[in-house]
């Protein structure tokens, strides 16, 4: 249900997070934060399917994460960034959360405060070098177990400058939607508009997931994107000892505007279907087989009975399940993402079945559409391509080959933006420059022949 009563608590008017200028009143105001969240009383929460997909990789998590630069408008200073953090920590549940003997539990209001993960940078010059440096700071100081799932670092500019404010949060506690929702309350508070209050905690959303895993009405539809081995890229099997993320190499390619605006607009209303099986379709032209299975990410924020809400939940609800990609295409999906989870991570009974069979060498992951870095207050910073990155380098990988496609806006207009990356051991320069090569000629001709319908 989405409109919720505000049980626990007085709501903080998020005008005074920015207004208040005495440290007196604005230590007041933030300590009225940790009232504005709908409190959830059972602060334990199972491990999700997606959180069993990650602890079943070999290798240290410790430092995998997601981080956004933004641009901080002129005039805030530290008060105002603390009394945000301390806000945002009371609000959002999961950024409290800390990993204990498999599960994850959630601290209680206050027991987080801006103090614990704030880091004050000058940068009156040097901007990008700081910006580099602190971020790597950032994310080795994440540990998941010592509850540490957040970091920020303000590079303070002065008062008469733009500043910035990097936010580094563990993957277990993220996802894109989540960095949405994050930014959209920073922007809020700024411009003094109330929030609303958090429908569905994620430990409600969590626990509810095992009851509808015992289900096995969908197993079939899963066997049937499983059945035969289908295509494989021609290279040596993962060793997860040696093919770790610190051996990953990564090419990043682009679909030009023009291209691109056929693409999104006509592509898939032409053939019926998501501009993600466009992409797919594609990418089995561009390995050339018959019949490619590849693991598919989706955002996974399925509202599992009419009474939740997850428009506000910060958290990391991503779903991986496989697709059978056909060259012909009528691409084979089992059914809902969330569901695979379930059944593969959550029943004892139907996850050997489906653990036992072929696994996909290929990875893929549509981000959606998102603005290019600019100048616009809360927004990505134009220095956000020196944030280092969030993969921990003793993690074992899980693909031969992964590809993250966005579809960026830029001054010429949107263009498809893919980020392909694999382990050095695996597969050559040449050979992912050939693929990427083939796959943007494909995205072409697709768009071409969409434009002639």
């Amino acid at each position: 249900m989405i409109a919720r009563a505000r049980q626990h608590g007085v709501v903080l008017a998020p005008r005074s997070v920015f207004e208040h200028q005495a440290v007196e009143t604005l230590a007041k105001v933030a300590g009225s934060a940790w009232g504005t969240v709908v409190g959830d009383p059972v602060n334990q929460l199972p491990l999700t399917p997606v959180m069993h997909w990650l602890f079943a990789r070999d290798g240290s998590f410790n430092h995998l994460s997601q981080s956004v630069l933004l641009t901080v408008p002129k005039g805030v200073d530290v008060l105002h960034i603390t009394t945000a953090i301390d806000t945002l920590l009371g609000r959002h549940d999961m950024l409290r959360a800390q990993l204990e003997s498999g599960t994850l539990r959630v601290r209680p209001l206050g027991a987080i405060r801006a103090s614990d993960v704030l880091q004050r940078c000058i940068a009156n010059s040097g901007l990008c070098e700081a910006v580099a440096t602190q971020s790597r700071i950032a994310v080795a100081a994440l540990n998941p177990a010592a509850g540490v799932m957040m970091r920020a670092t303000w590079f303070d500019r002065g008062v008469d400058r733009s500043s910035r404010l990097l936010l580094t949060l563990h993957q277990l506690v993220v996802d894109g939607a989540s960095w949405r929702i994050l930014m959209a309350d920073l922007a809020l508070m700024w411009a003094g508009r109330s929030l609303r209050p958090v429908g569905t905690s994620f430990q409600t959303w969590a626990r509810s997931l095992p009851a509808r895993a015992r289900s096995t009405a969908g197993l079939n539809r899963w066997l049937e994107v499983g059945a035969g081995a289908g295509g494989r890229l021609d290279c040596r099997p993962l060793d997860p000892t040696l093919d770790i993320m610190a051996t990953m190499r990564s090419l990043n390619a682009t679909l030009p505007p023009e291209q691109t605006g056929r693409l999104i607009e006509t592509a898939p209303a032409a053939s019926g279907s998501q501009i993600t099986d466009v992409l797919l379709t594609a990418l089995v032209r561009a390995i050339g087989q018959d019949h490619l299975l590849v693991d598919v990410e989706t955002h996974g924020r399925d509202e599992l009975d009419p009474e939740m809400d997850l428009t506000r939940t910060v958290g990391w609800f991503t779903a991986v399940h496989p697709v059978r990609l056909r060259l012909g295409g009528h691409h084979v999906h089992g059914g809902d993402p969330v569901d695979y989870g379930l059944l593969r991570w959550l029943n004892p009974d139907t996850g050997p079945t489906l653990a036992a069979l072929p696994s996909a060498q290929i990875t893929f992951s549509y981000l959606g559409r998102i603005t290019a870095p600019g100048d616009g207050d809360w927004t990505l910073a134009p220095e956000s391509a020196v944030v280092a990155s969030g993969m921990d380098m003793r993690l074992a990988c899980t693909h031969v080959l992964d590809v993250t496609v966005i579809v960026r806006d830029s001054a010429d207009g949107p263009e498809v933006n893919a980020t392909w990356t694999w382990p050095s051991r695996l597969l050559s320069q040449g050979r992912v420059e050939s693929l990427v090569g083939c796959w943007l000629r494909e995205l072409g001709l697709l768009a071409r022949d969409a434009r002639a319908r």
